[in-house]
C-alpha cells in the first residue's frame, strides 16, 4: 500500500484547504513467491499529479512522430465504464473478484475491501471508499477539508479485509498545516473583463406610427382612438357636435378614394369574390359597403308600410 496526502497540485498544507489522500493498493497474485520481510508493505509515495507531469515532460521530450495517435494502457476502459451506470459497473467489478479460499464454507464468497481516514484526535471516520474488486493495482482518492488552525495533526490510514485475518494494514501519518495564505494589499492582480457600458435607452418615435415606436403600438392607438371615438360619439354631446363632422370627413374624404381604390382593383377581386360567394354564400362587397344592412331596412319598411295598409282597409 502506497499513499500521500497533500493539497492537491499543490506543495503545502494551508489552513482551509481540501486534502487529497492518494492511496494506490497493489495485489500480490503469488505471495508465497515473495519474501514479506524484504519488501516495504506500506509507504509513502509522490503525489500522482507531479509524477504524472514528470512523465509528461519526458514524453514530449522524447515523442516521435510514430508516437502519435497511439493508445496507452493508462487509457483503461475508461471510455467503457461511461456508457455504463454505477449499479451495472459495481457488478461487474464484484464478479471479477477474488475468490476466497476458505474450506467447508457453505457458498462461494469473494474478497471486499475498504479504506478508510480516520482523524485520530477525535477520533473519527473522515472518509471512506470501498473497493468491490481488489484485482491488480487500485487507486482511489479520499478528501476532506482541512478547518483547524496551523500545526501537526496525526491521521490514521487504514485497508481493510472482510475475508482473511491478518490482511489488514494501517499507517499513521502527519499534516503539517500552514497559515492561510492572504493576499496582500495592491499585490492582488486585477481582471479587466472588459465589459462595456450599458447605453442608456432613447425612444426613437416615428410619425408614420403617430409618433410610436413599433407597428404594435401603432395598431393599439388606432384601436383607443376608435374606441374613444365610439364613446363620444354615443353622447348627446357626440351627435350634435362630432358625428356632423365626422360624416363630412367621410362624404368629402374617405368615400371617394375608397371608390377609386375599388375601381382600379374591382377587375382584380371580383372573379376571387365570386367564388368565395359561390362557395360561403358570403357577399363581400355587400358587407363591405353595407348593402346588407340596408336591405334590410327597407325590406322592413316595406313590411310595415303593407301591414299598415291591410289594417287600413
Amino acid at each position: 500500500m502506497q499513499y500521500c496526502a497533500r493539497t492537491y497540485d499543490e506543495k503545502e498544507v494551508h489552513e482551509g484547504d481540501i486534502i487529497t489522500v492518494t492511496v494506490e493498493l497493489n495485489r500480490l497474485h503469488e505471495p508465497w513467491t515473495v519474501d514479506l520481510k524484504k519488501i516495504v508493505t506500506v509507504e509513502a509515495m509522490t503525489p500522482p499529479e507531479f509524477d504524472r507531469k514528470r512523465k509528461e515532460k519526458e514524453k514530449q521530450e522524447s515523442k516521435n512522430d510514430t508516437d502519435v495517435g497511439q493508445y496507452e494502457d493508462e487509457h483503461g476502459l475508461d471510455f467503457v465504464d461511461g456508457e455504463m451506470d454505477e449499479k451495472q459497473r459495481l457488478q461487474i467489478l464484484r464478479e471479477n473478484a477474488p475468490v476466497v479460499h476458505v474450506n467447508r464454507f457453505p457458498f462461494r464468497v469473494r474478497e471486499k475491501w475498504m479504506v478508510m481516514l480516520v482523524d485520530k484526535m477525535v477520533p473519527a471516520v473522515v472518509d471512506q471508499c470501498a473497493i468491490p474488486a481488489l484485482t491488480s493495482k487500485k487507486i482511489i482518492d479520499l478528501h476532506f477539508r482541512m478547518m483547524r488552525g496551523p500545526g501537526q495533526y496525526p491521521y490514521i490510514l487504514v485497508a481493510k479485509c472482510d475475508s482473511y485475518l491478518g490482511a489488514d494494514k494501517a499507517v499513521e501519518f502527519v499534516v503539517n498545516v500552514k497559515p492561510s495564505q492572504q493576499v496582500k494589499e495592491g499585490t492582488e492582480e486585477v481582471t479587466n473583463y472588459e465589459i462595456p457600458e450599458e447605453e442608456e435607452y432613447h425612444p426613437r418615435p416615428k410619425w408614420y406610427y403617430l409618433w410610436n415606436e413599433t407597428f404594435w403600438e401603432f395598431l393599439l392607438t388606432l384601436f383607443l382612438l376608435y374606441f374613444i371615438y365610439l364613446v363620444l360619439v354615443s353622447t348627446s354631446w357626440g351627435k350634435q357636435y362630432i358625428q356632423p363632422c365626422s360624416d363630412w370627413v367621410y362624404d368629402n374624404a374617405i368615400l371617394p378614394i375608397t371608390l377609386f381604390v375599388a375601381s382600379k382593383t374591382s377587375p382584380l377581386l371580383s372573379p376571387m369574390f365570386t367564388v368565395i360567394n359561390d362557395k360561403t354564400g358570403v357577399d363581400i362587397p355587400k358587407w363591405w359597403w353595407g348593402d346588407d344592412d340596408k336591405e334590410k331596412e327597407e325590406q322592413d319598411a316595406s313590411d310595415e308600410s303593407e301591414s299598415k295598409t291591410k289594417d287600413d282597409m
